[in-house]
């Protein structure tokens, strides 16, 4: 998100994310819909005067359309589960400690060689 104007409403604009995540939160994660919770976060920036890039608009649909799908194939499927367990996978693969060092030292050579 960025600002649309001068006339961001940064109190208003706080207190409608506030209440969206109070929101994810009472509900629990198990029943959270991360489409409904993008799409709060869109209407709470175009409410106060922040410009919502078209990327956002497309991963709110895509978050949409894939829970839709979800929930007519497995309807009793938790995929926040899946996805918790996806991003551990992904963040454990991207940013571990022998993937920093073999970039880190590929980049101390190609830096050298110039």
């Amino acid at each position: 998100m960025s600002p649309a104007s001068e006339e961001v409403n940064h109190a208003a604009l706080l207190v409608d994310i506030k209440a969206t995540l109070y929101e994810i939160h009472k509900s629990g994660m198990e029943d959270v819909s991360i489409g409904d919770a993008f799409e709060a976060l869109l209407h709470a920036g175009s409410r106060n005067g922040v410009h919502n890039p078209g990327e956002f608009f497309l991963l709110t649909r895509a978050f949409v359309l894939l829970e839709s799908l979800m929930s007519e194939l497995a309807p009793h499927h938790n995929y926040m589960k899946s996805f918790r367990e996806e991003i551990s996978r992904l963040t454990a693969q991207h940013f571990s400690f022998a993937r920093i060092k073999k970039k880190t030292t590929t980049l101390a050579r190609e830096m050298n060689a110039w």
